[in-house]
């Protein structure tokens, strides 16, 4: 399979406490053999606005000792810019595509969602990590 038909994978983390506790971190494998790429990364179902005031949530993207290695989120949730209850958000990669944000094969992805930080922080949503595998 090339990477011009690649087979797209969706991996959901529902319901995220963005204001709660720690971090929240998924480890997911893609297919045995396939190299990947972020193709992006959607925030939805806000069920709680997101508040914070020194940051207001990321999602990222990487592997073992390196969280951020594929995709770190713009922060379009900081107090002031958060979604609206009932929206959806699609977050930018703050990292510029190349190889190596590329996933090597049979390496397991670790998903990340930061928490807000500062002051009273809230905020939950469901988040969508949409990959290409080839």
């Amino acid at each position: 399979m090339a990477y011009d038909n690649p087979s797209r994978m969706q991996y959901t983390i529902a319901a995220n406490d963005f204001g709660g506790g720690a971090d929240t971190t998924q480890i997911v494998s893609g297919p045995a053999g396939k190299r990947g790429r972020v193709k992006h990364v959607l925030i939805y179902d806000v069920t709680e606005t997101f508040v914070g005031t020194t940051s207001g949530g990321q999602v990222l993207v990487g592997k073992s000792g390196d969280t951020d290695a594929y995709f770190v989120s713009s922060a379009p949730v900081l107090a002031g810019s958060s979604p609206a209850v009932g929206a959806s958000v699609v977050l930018v990669n703050q990292l510029t595509p190349s190889d190596a944000t590329e996933i090597p094969a049979d390496t397991p992805v670790h998903i990340t969602c930061v928490k807000t930080v500062g002051g009273t922080v809230t905020g939950i949503a469901s988040v969508d990590v949409s990959i290409d595998w080839y």
